[in-house]
């Protein structure tokens, strides 16, 4: 059977999860995804799988299954008038606290490892009641299952951050908190997740965008100039207004992670695709009930309002049947933010101008999008004469 991302009423464990505790949450505003980045950040949770191994221990990690990319999450927590937070409470809470519906996804894949290496399902498991036995056991089952430093870190972030609430929630002592999560870190690095595009395929890639012509196309060349072009990231592209593209001043102004408001220079050429973009996109600004600048175009120009609304999943998606089609290989948003950031840094831009068109705060998240490897390197070196 297909296991084709479209299929919008494939809902996996995850969203089955999420779902169960709807029925004490309420949507608080309309849905905005979260991309996975580089950057590392406390209590945030990786996006990638790294490999199981084939012996078996007392404690087993098996692989999750397949994610939806339609899953809807929930959104604010509601208690009825004098009802207090029990035990049972703790993972909806921990999930409503996330920033993202992205970031309650990951949060949730991290924690759904940490409950199957104690052999139980995720929604059933008592965070109040881990002590250090239990956090030190699913430690040496992540490490034994030799997943990737990166995924151990995010899982038990992830762990970490749901016991953090149950003490919160006055279930669990400081003192047992601080002891259970007093892990030594893991030692070791990865390699650097995603990839970057070279100008080859940057050539294809718009020649092939600029090939489908019409509505498609110019939905195509505006949400690839918004990762490609001004560096966003997949739900900054999928979530700003069509009020944010100031085209006099050739600005984005964007939300950023931690609530930052920046305004992002957008090239002559890349604002040429945003020009050709807006008047297609205003024309069908009163079939829907969303004012984002980007909405899902199919191949034959129509837009399905029900399948309108934007979001990180659907542009992977988008961008999966683009890659296919152009003859490309497989790359996501992200890549399409790391090529931005590595192409700068290649033109010479300096890293604290780049770390301010990412929207980093420290430069040494900037050089970890840097994929120029050690050919760049060399050809640096025989550049400078110095003995």
């Amino acid at each position: 059977m297909s296991e084709k991302p479209n299929n919008i009423n494939r809902l996996d464990q995850r969203s089955r999860i999420l779902n169960a505790y709807r029925h004490r949450f309420i949507p608080a505003e309309p849905i905005a995804h979260e991309s996975v980045t580089d950057e590392p950040s406390p209590d945030a949770v990786a996006d990638e799988e790294g490999g199981v191994a084939e012996e078996t221990t007392a404690l087993v990690v098996a692989p999750p299954a397949r994610r939806s990319p339609f899953a809807r999450p929930l959104a604010a927590r509601v208690l009825p008038p004098g009802q207090r937070a029990g035990p049972e409470d703790v993972l909806g809470f921990y999930l409503a606290s996330r920033g993202s519906p992205k970031s309650r996804r990951t949060v949730l894949q991290g924690l759904e490892r940490c409950a199957r290496a104690l052999k139980q399902d995720v929604k059933d498991v008592r965070w109040d009641q881990f002590r250090l036995e239990e956090t030190f056991a699913i430690r040496a089952a992540l490490i034994e299952a030799k997943y990737s430093k990166a995924t151990i870190d995010a899982t038990l972030s992830a762990l970490r951050g749901v016991m953090r609430q149950a003490m919160r929630q006055k279930l669990l002592s400081r003192s047992d908190f601080d002891d259970a999560t007093d892990w030594d870190p893991i030692v070791g690095s990865d390699e650097l997740a995603g990839r970057v595009l070279n100008g080859d395929e940057i050539a294809r890639l718009r020649a092939y965008c600029e090939a489908q012509g019409g509505t498609y196309g110019a939905f195509l060349l505006a949400a690839i100039g918004l990762l490609l072009g001004v560096g966003l990231r997949a739900t900054e592209a999928c979530t700003i207004p069509m009020v944010a593209y100031d085209a006099p001043g050739r600005v984005v102004r964007v939300r950023r992670k931690r609530n930052k408001d920046v305004e992002l220079p957008v090239a002559r050429h890349v604002g040429a695709y945003f020009d050709a973009w807006l008047p297609l996109r205003r024309a069908m600004h009163h079939r829907f009930a969303t004012d984002a600048f980007l909405v899902r175009v199919q191949a034959n120009d129509w837009v399905r309002p029900q399948t309108a609304q934007m979001n990180d999943r659907v542009l992977e998606y988008v961008l999966e049947c683009v890659a296919r089609d152009a003859g490309l290989a497989h790359f996501t948003p992200h890549d399409l933010r790391r090529t931005f950031c590595t192409m700068m840094l290649a033109a010479g831009k300096d890293a604290i101008t780049v770390a301010g068109l990412m929207s980093h705060e420290d430069t040494k998240t900037t050089m970890r999008y840097d994929r120029r490897g050690a050919e760049a390197r060399a050809k640096a070196r025989e550049d400078v004469e110095i003995w």
